[in-house]
C-alpha cells in the first residue's frame, strides 16, 4: 500500500517514502499563499462565503413572520502537484452577506461572496435570503414568509460543491 504521492525525476506520480511534513494554511482574509521549498502535492480547499438572512420588517406585533435563511457558500477541492501550484498564489477570501434591514423595511439579505486561490479554484457565495415587510397583518397567524437562498458553487476542483439552500420561512 501506498503512503505518500511523490514526483519523479520525469514529474511522473509514483508512490514512495512518507509525507515529509503536513502543514495546514488557514486563510480568514486576503493574502498570499507561498509553497515551501519541499513541497510535493498541496490539498487546496475554498469555500465561497455565506448569504446574509433576510430581515422582517418587526411593525406588526400581532402577527408572527419569518425571514428566509441565507445560502451556504459552494466549495471547491483539488489535489495539486507542486509544478501546478507554482510558487506563490493569490489568495481572496470571500465576506459575508449582510443581513437584511428590519425597523419597518423588511429587507432582502445580501449575496455571500466568491473566494479563490489564483485562478485555480473558486467558489461562489450563497444567495441573500428574502426579506418579509407585511404591513397587513394578521392576527394569532403567520402573516408572511420569506424563502431561503440557493447555495454558491464550486469550480476548478476534482470535487465541486454547491451549498446547501438556505431554509426558508413557514
Amino acid at each position: 500500500s501506498c503512503t505518500a504521492l511523490k514526483t519523479d525525476s520525469s514529474g511522473r506520480v509514483t508512490c514512495g517514502g512518507a509525507v515529509d511534513s503536513v502543514t495546514p494554511n488557514v486563510f480568514t482574509a486576503n493574502g498570499t499563499w507561498n509553497a515551501p521549498s519541499n513541497l510535493e502535492f498541496a490539498q487546496v480547499i475554498v469555500t465561497g462565503s455565506g448569504g446574509g438572512g433576510g430581515g422582517v420588517d418587526s411593525a406588526d406585533a400581532t402577527s408572527e413572520e419569518a425571514a428566509g435563511a441565507g445560502g451556504a457558500g459552494g466549495t471547491a477541492i483539488e489535489m495539486l502537484s507542486a509544478g501546478a501550484l507554482g510558487s506563490s498564489q493569490s489568495v481572496t477570501v470571500g465576506a459575508a452577506g449582510s443581513a437584511g434591514a428590519g425597523d419597518g423595511t423588511g429587507g432582502n439579505g445580501g449575496a455571500g461572496n466568491t473566494s479563490s486561490f489564483g485562478s485555480l479554484l473558486s467558489a461562489t457565495g450563497g444567495g441573500g435570503g428574502i426579506g418579509v415587510n407585511n404591513t397587513g397583518g394578521i392576527v394569532c397567524g403567520v402573516s408572511a414568509a420569506g424563502g431561503g437562498a440557493d447555495g454558491g458553487v464550486g469550480s476548478g476542483g476534482d470535487v465541486n460543491l454547491t451549498g446547501g439552500g438556505g431554509g426558508g420561512a413557514a
